[in-house]
């Protein structure tokens, strides 16, 4: 089952209609990947705009955020918490940041042997977590 987008629930029924049709898994494979390679233990906890700037410039922070949500309603990632992190303006204020939990580095015996890894490498959504 594909991970569909969102619509805030006062938007009109053209986003509704729009986001039941999008498929974001592999943008939050995208994300995924991301805090898998460079967030804790290779490096501090990510936030969205550090994600952003750094690892996926050519996608918006508006398009991050909401993976953050559904990465975590997975139980791919979690939030530690708020730390002081530049935004996207380059002004340092308190951001939520995120790590992989043992769930989102494929080491949770859901997975077979190496089929989150091999879905990563080949760009597929996550067949892992269907």
């Amino acid at each position: 089952m594909p991970i569909r987008g969102g619509a805030r629930s006062d938007d009109p029924s053209q986003s509704h209609d729009a986001a039941g049709r999008i498929d974001a898994s592999h943008l939050c494979q995208m994300v995924l990947r991301v805090i898998r390679m460079h967030g804790p233990p290779h490096g501090l906890a990510l936030c969205v705009a550090e994600i952003w700037k750094n690892y996926l410039p050519e996608l918006s922070v508006d398009t991050i955020s909401p993976r953050m949500v559904q990465l975590e309603a997975m139980g791919l990632i979690v939030c530690l918490g708020k730390e002081p992190r530049p935004n996207r303006y380059g002004n340092t204020r308190k951001q939520f940041v995120y790590m992989c939990t043992d769930k989102g580095r494929g080491r949770e015996t859901v997975y077979r042997v190496g089929e989150a890894e091999k879905d990563l490498r080949a760009g597929e959504p996550f067949s892992s977590f269907r």
